[in-house]
């Protein structure tokens, strides 16, 4: 295998912003100033001091939800959100308090901004490479296409919007101001009762009514609503500035791509290896540093096993691994740092590809631990299960979330389900799994065998040798592998089938329940 001297990939990797700072740090504080700012809120709407609508909020709230989204995908432009969201509160916001929070969480994002641009300036300049331009012509794709869809969208959600603002202030002009009585508190709204006896839906913050209430209203032949609550149509201004973001990120992701036709471009002579349907590993002298999605098939070495027989007793020992076969050489030519934008050069070919993303562990083909042997199969069927007190304690977080934060609560539930369902069941024929949101069903001859490693479990599985690390309960291995032992005297042709199990349900119903009661 060859690779370029020139890389230093230690030094390179050592020069990017560590992936926590972003998804992990400015994400949380993200989360604590929203919680901050919405505790520290104590607005009543009152018919003296009505709930007017907030057309400035209804557009920056757009930045505000953007910004964790933006810090997993793009962290520079998540950073900008930041502060963008952050200037906007610190102009218009009345809560000195959500001022603090969010102007501290802004100044933050600045600061990892900088330090991202630097670190990407360090790995360009640790790279090298020499200087190629590329040749022929970029198809336009389907970016520009979406952006104008997106803007096109956009100018009627604004357009929209003036015309429901319109209707609205006719409608008020109008109105004749009577008092009418609650009769009826629902999740979305109320039912009140005018002086002649017609009972009318309003919408309404329920949570602040009482059936039996007096409510001054606002009304309008069939239009009837609350003095303390105008109409509120700004909805379509937060859609029309979800809307130009969405155009703004197509425009900056065209250009970026478009941009590396117009200059010279280092590259670099690298090795690549597929992982996956369309990616692929770049690796130098120093191993593997970077993950990369690519919009076409790339030269890939020769499959290190036959077929999942040969994996299988290679996995079970017995049979001794075969070497690692010389992975491809490519040249790469772009912006060689974390985040910049690169194309695979093959011969004359150009192939596109996303930005390089971190590879954050290191590249190890050999076998994992030591192969275990079949035991006696144990009773079956029986579960096991793992992780129960962290279960609780999600659990016991999500009850805790269910009052402040219903997003974060939904993520709690999630973990909590997926740690207090039972992780494993071994049945007669099948082995069943419980893999994230998948639960797998693994017929005993599909499962090739069972490695210990450390105070781990590793299995392998099915015909493209899928993996799975379980904890190394006492004789669970042995169990195991004594149970794949019985059923290959059977019929082994069943497959391994996979089923979503119920976490996005319970975690959907979580939500819905959480925002309407």
């Amino acid at each position: 295998m060859r690779h370029d001297p020139a890389m230093d990939v230690s030094r390179w990797v050592a020069a990017a912003v560590p992936w926590w700072v972003t998804r992990v740090v400015l994400v949380a504080g993200w989360l604590a100033a929203v919680i901050v700012a919405v505790s520290s809120s104590t607005v009543t709407c009152t018919p003296d001091v009505p709930c007017s609508p907030d057309t400035v909020f209804a557009m920056a709230l757009v930045l505000l939800l953007a910004t964790p989204v933006l810090l997993f995908w793009m962290p520079v432009t998540g950073c900008l959100a930041g502060v963008g969201f952050a200037v906007l509160d610190l102009l218009f916001d009345d809560l000195p308090v959500a001022q603090v929070a969010f102007g501290l969480h802004g100044f933050c994002c600045a600061v990892v901004a900088l330090w991202i641009l630097r670190s990407r300036a360090t790995q360009r300049q640790i790279a090298g490479g020499s200087a190629v331009r590329l040749s022929g012509d970029l198809p336009w794709g389907v970016s520009p296409l979406m952006a104008l869809l997106c803007f096109a969208a956009a100018a009627w959600a604004f357009l929209s919007y003036d015309a429901a603002a319109a209707s609205i202030e006719s409608h008020v002009l109008a109105a004749t101001r009577v008092e009418g009585q609650i009769v009826e508190v629902r999740p979305t709204g109320l039912t009140v009762e005018l002086p002649d006896r017609q009972r009318v839906p309003v919408a309404a913050v329920a949570d602040q009514y009482h059936v039996g209430d007096r409510v001054p209203l606002l009304a309008d032949d069939t239009w009837v609503r609350l003095v303390a609550e105008p109409e509120d149509a700004t909805w379509r201004l937060t859609l029309g500035s979800a809307l130009c973001l969405a155009v703004f990120l197509l425009v900056v992701r065209t250009w970026h791509r478009r941009s590396l036709w117009s200059r010279p471009l280092p590259s670099l002579p690298l090795a690549v290896e597929s992982v996956g349907a369309h990616r692929v590993l770049l690796s130098s002298s120093g191993g593997a540093f970077a993950l990369l999605r690519v919009d076409a098939d790339v030269p890939s070495a020769p499959p290190r096993f036959t077929d999942a027989a040969h994996f299988g007793r290679v996995w079970r020992g017995e049979e001794p691994p075969p070497p690692e076969p010389d992975l491809p050489v490519v040249t790469v030519a772009g912006e060689l740092c974390h985040g910049g934008r690169v194309v695979l050069l093959l011969g004359d070919e150009v192939l596109l590809s996303s930005v390089l993303r971190p590879f954050r562990r290191a590249l190890d083909h050999s076998l994992p631990g030591t192969p275990v042997s079949a035991g006696s199969p144990g009773t079956v069927p029986r579960v096991i299960r793992w992780g129960l007190t962290e279960g609780l304690l999600l659990l016991g977080l999500a009850v805790l979330f269910w009052f402040y934060a219903v997003p974060v609560g939904a993520l709690c539930l999630a973990g909590a389900w997926m740690r207090l369902q039972p992780q494993m069941r071994l049945e007669h024929t099948v082995l069943v799994l419980r893999v994230g949101l998948y639960v797998y069903r693994v017929p005993w001859p599909q499962l090739h065998g069972v490695r210990l490693a450390g105070d781990r479990l590793v299995l392998a599985y099915g015909p493209s040798g899928d993996l799975v690390t379980v904890p190394s309960l006492p004789g669970l291995g042995s169990e195991l592998m004594g149970l794949r032992a019985r059923a290959l005297i059977a019929d082994g042709s069943a497959a391994v089938t996979r089923t979503l199990g119920p976490v996005p349900i319970a975690v959907l119903a979580y939500l819905v329940v959480g925002w309407f009661l």
